[in-house]
């Protein structure tokens, strides 16, 4: 007779709960899926295009969110370009069939994006401008911050620009709702990227941080390389507010900047709870990589991928705050907003004979 023991040891494993979706509420089959470039600039400011050029040639590269983003002036409303500058032509964006609404890039001491109020430039606080766009129901993006954080440099937390620093106004202040992931159609600040993922690891699931992907259009060489592609059942500033506050979007960059949105296309996104599943459907793609956090150290420092070509990611066992995917191409690159989770330590038994 052979005596088996079976010794049952106490051990403890983690579970993922899945607490941040951002496409939880897209029915992909009725959702429309509308262009959008939110960073771009005219002769208003520092651009060498006339607004009236620019606003037709997004428009007829099928761009159906339209909004210029002049330094510190107010490049609105479309219908009196005439009277913001004398060789430029009215504009209505109903007849056009685009969504249009009032967009200023405030300067110094960081660039950021402030929408859907007249909020005019001149001020230089931080605090005051966000808490202006809170009093307005505007919100925010951060522009390029690459051109602020840099890899190289070793940051303390309370030092400005540092990760932490972002952390800090992006808690103060839901109106700002992300970041520029990619700016401009040569990627003007790769390491934007960098710093995105150094923000989730540190803010998710409890704070998203949504990527942008904007032209910063100063000339036609910036045109139509950069653009997200909305989730909306109606073309709407409501609708619009929604979006991005949720993070119903994704965004592309595409070097080449042909006006056609030949990066990667999403069809949908299935999220199955119950086996810890999420899974793209996707067109037009070569690769897709999942990935949480950085890796490396200093300047070293690159995008954690989790997981390579495959076309769902399973996060039950998963251990860090949360994943993202990009989706590339020969053309260009997809990116989609991060998800979110809840790690658990549960109690559970090994068997060992």
């Amino acid at each position: 007779m052979v005596l088996i023991s079976v010794i049952l040891s106490a051990c403890s494993f983690q579970r993922a709960r899945l607490v941040v979706n951002p496409y939880e509420n897209i029915e992909w089959n009725k959702t429309n899926q509308f262009k959008a470039n939110f960073h771009m600039h005219t002769t208003n400011s520092d651009g060498s295009l006339t607004g009236d050029y620019v606003v037709d040639t997004y428009a007829r590269n099928g761009y159906s969110i339209i909004t210029i983003t002049d330094h510190d002036i107010l490049t609105w409303p479309w219908s009196d370009f005439s009277k913001i500058k004398s060789d430029w032509k009215d504009r209505d964006p109903d007849s056009m069939k685009v969504l249009a609404f009032p967009g200023i890039e405030l300067d110094d001491p960081h660039h950021r994006g402030m929408y859907f109020a007249w909020i005019h430039g001149g001020c230089y606080d931080l605090d005051s401008t966000f808490q202006q766009a809170r009093d307005s129901l505007a919100l925010c993006i951060m522009n390029h911050p690459g051109r602020y954080w840099k890899i190289k440099k070793q940051y303390n937390p309370k030092d400005v620009f540092s990760p932490e620093w972002y952390i800090e106004y992006l808690k103060k202040y839901p109106e700002i709702v992300g970041i520029e992931v990619y700016n401009r159609p040569n990627d003007a600040y790769p390491y934007d990227r960098i710093l995105w993922d150094e923000l989730l690891t540190r803010s998710m699931p409890f704070r998203p941080v949504w990527g942008f992907a904007n032209d910063d259009m100063h000339g036609k060489h910036q045109m139509m390389g950069n653009y997200q592609f909305m989730l909306m059942e109606e073309l709407s500033v409501p609708a619009l507010k929604a979006a991005m506050k949720e993070g119903a979007f994704y965004c592309s960059n595409e070097p080449g900047h042909s006006g056609a949105a030949l990066a990667p296309r999403i069809d949908s996104i299935s999220v199955n709870r119950n086996r810890g599943k999420i899974k793209v459907f996707a067109r037009d793609y070569n690769s897709i990589r999942w990935i949480s956090g950085v890796i490396g150290s200093d300047s070293t420092r690159t995008n954690n991928v989790i997981v390579e070509d495959e076309q769902s990611f399973k996060f039950k066992r998963f251990d860090k705050p949360y994943i993202r995917f990009e989706l590339r191409n020969d053309k260009g690159v997809t990116l989609s907003q991060p998800f979110g989770f809840l790690i658990d330590k549960q109690e559970g038994y090994a068997r060992s004979k």
